[in-house]
Order: structure tokens, then sequence, then C-alpha cells
């Protein structure tokens, strides 16, 4: 009886493993665990293309390929065979979504301070000034008259904070490029890495100072641009 039983038990397990498996499987695939045996690579920062200008969509998609390729290069097949330590794809690939959210933040900064210009349009600003030019010239009460000139010094103010966030806009333009360029290079530098085991982890470590030096160059335009975006924010 007991050895029946045993042979149930037995059975009832295997189904039981056999039930739970696809359940495991889905589990893994929402949660983003992996199975033994497979790379544990990071995952990359979410780009949210549609929160994004028009004119900077390309430089961001292209530097989220690029990062995806950088992955690939650390943790694929090519990168085991070259036997890359884990501690060393560990620490780059860290270093590379960092990057590609300054890279994402450059994006948001970029969006937001495009809008500003458009709000504070220099153009229109300066049709609003020869108007009132134009009515303080005709104006003879007092009282008008002050009220001109009060106006007419906002609207100098607009068009100089706007004058500048135009500035800041080709500098993270600039920047933006330059680091979405950066992540391309990495990742072609990598890849070719990843088939050289002997130069596999040098050339992760070069590649790792380049992500640094990139991701500090984003870093000071970010924060140049936050000091502009207090000084004008009180316009809206």
């Amino acid at each position: 009886m007991s050895e029946r039983t045993g042979c149930l038990g037995g059975a009832a397990l295997a189904v039981g493993a056999g039930l739970l498996a696809p359940l495991l499987a889905i589990y893994a695939l929402v949660t983003g665990k992996k199975g033994t045996g497979q790379d544990e690579r990071p995952r990359l920062p979410y780009l949210a293309i549609s929160r994004m200008h028009r004119e900077d969509r390309l430089a961001l998609q292209a530097a989220q390929r690029s990062a995806d390729r950088c992955i690939e290069a650390l943790y694929g097949p090519a990168a085991r065979k070259a036997e890359l330590d884990e501690a060393v794809a560990l620490e780059v690939s860290g270093e590379i979504v960092s990057l590609l959210e300054r890279v994402y933040e450059l994006g948001e900064r970029l969006a937001e301070a495009r809008q500003y210009v458009k709000r504070h349009n220099v153009d229109a600003i300066s049709r609003e000034q020869a108007d009132l030019e134009l009515r303080l010239g005709e104006s003879t009460l007092l009282e008008e008259r002050e009220s001109l000139r009060e106006a007419m010094k906002g609207l100098e103010e607009r068009a100089r904070h706007a004058a500048t966030v135009s500035q800041e806009i080709r500098t993270l333009s600039a920047r933006l490029t330059a680091a979405s360029s950066g992540v391309e290079t990495l990742a072609a530098r990598l890849a070719r890495g990843a088939t050289d085991p002997d130069e596999v982890t040098s050339g992760s470590r070069e590649a790792l100072r380049d992500v640094r030096e990139q991701q500090e160059a984003a870093n000071r335009v970010l924060q140049a641009y936050a000091a502009t975006a207090r000084e004008v924010g009180r316009l809206g």
C-alpha cells in the first residue's frame, strides 16, 4: 500500500510541476526574473517618447538603440564566449543605464525649454513692444503712461529670458546629439571588444571611462539649465 502511495505521490508531484511550469514562466516574464543559466542583464530606463519634442526624438531613439546594443555586447553570446568578467559587465552596464537616464533628462528639459520659447515668442514680444511704444507716444494721461512703461519693462524682461532659454536650447541640443553619438561609439567599441578575449576587459574599462565622461558633460549642461529655469520660472 505504501509503495502504491509513493508512486501516486510521485505522479502527483510530476503533474503539479507540469502545471506550475507555465505559471512560473509567466511570473518570470512579468517580474523580469530569469531562470538559472540565463544572463541577468539590467533593464534600460523607459523612453517616454510622447513627452519629448519631435525635433529631439531621433537622437533619443538612436541613444536607446545604441544602449540596447551596449547591453547585448556586455551580456550576449559574444561576451560569454570571450568570458567577460561579470563585475566589469555589471559596472559598465550600470554606468550606461545612468548615462541613458541623463540622455532622457536632456530630452525632457529640451521639451520644457522649447515649450517656454513657444509661449514667449520673441517675434510676438517685439510686436507687443512696438504696439506699446505707439500707444505711449499717443497717450496724454500720466497714469496711463506709467502703466504702459511698466508693461514695456515686463516685455523687455520676457524677451531677455526667452533669448536666454533659446541659447540653452542650442546647448542642450548639442549635448543630446553628442551623448547620443557617444552611446553609439560605445556600442561599437564594446561589440569589437566582445569578439576579442584578450581585449574584452581592457576595452570595457576604456568604455567605462568614456561613459563617465559623457555623464559628467551631460550633468554640467543640466545643472546650468536648472539655474536658468529657476530664474525664468516665475514668468510661467
